[in-house]
């Protein structure tokens, strides 16, 4: 298998923890491929040029970290990052946790415009609604938990903390900071850190 990624994307990160955790990163060939760059090898497997990409043995292409998770536990057959057989708890917390991430790199896009073609509207409500599901993660996660969920939510605050430093500094998530620290130790948490 091959996987396209780009080294900050929370989405591909995502992915690579669990390829690990489930026990298949080596079995997945790993190729940066910033969509930014139109790389031609993922235009030819992904015409939307999204990353994660997960290319399978037999050619197919899997986009979106959440089916590329649920493919990786379901063929490796570790379901160690569910709580139960169907995950719920976990994919929950997993789609809001990606929608921390999906609003921060809005954010990050609108951020880079040049200063007159920003829409500075745009950017408070992104930014409101970042404050919002931080928190609302902050109080729904388990720092103590080492699951889907609690993997996408890691990811999903280290990009925040990486891209719009001044605003999550400001935001009150004590159980998303213990989180960090918890993981922080995990040397593939570590070999994945947004860059």
């Amino acid at each position: 298998m091959k996987l396209f990624y780009a080294p900050a994307s929370p989405f591909a990160r995502k992915c690579r923890i669990v390829a690990f955790e489930t026990g298949l990163v080596g079995k997945i060939e790993l190729v940066n491929a910033p969509p930014s760059e139109n790389p031609p090898e993922l235009i030819a497997v992904n015409p939307i040029v999204q990353i994660p990409t997960l290319i399978l043995e037999d050619g197919r292409s899997v986009i979106g970290s959440d089916m590329i998770c649920s493919y990786l536990i379901a063929m490796s057959g570790n379901k160690s990052l569910y709580s139960d057989d169907l995950g719920l708890e976990e994919r929950r917390l997993e789609v809001f946790a990606d929608g921390a991430s999906e609003v921060a790199v809005k954010l990050r896009y609108e951020l880079i415009r040049p200063i007159g073609k920003q829409f500075t509207d745009n950017i408070t409500r992104l930014q409101n609604h970042i404050k919002r599901v931080l928190e609302f993660l902050d109080s729904e996660v388990n720092p103590d938990a080492y699951n889907l969920g609690t993997i996408a939510t890691l990811c999903a605050i280290d990009y925040n903390d990486l891209r719009h430093p001044d605003l999550t500094a400001t935001i009150n998530v004590p159980n998303l900071r213990t989180l960090q620290r918890n993981m922080a130790a995990k040397e593939i948490v570590k070999t994945t850190a947004p860059q």
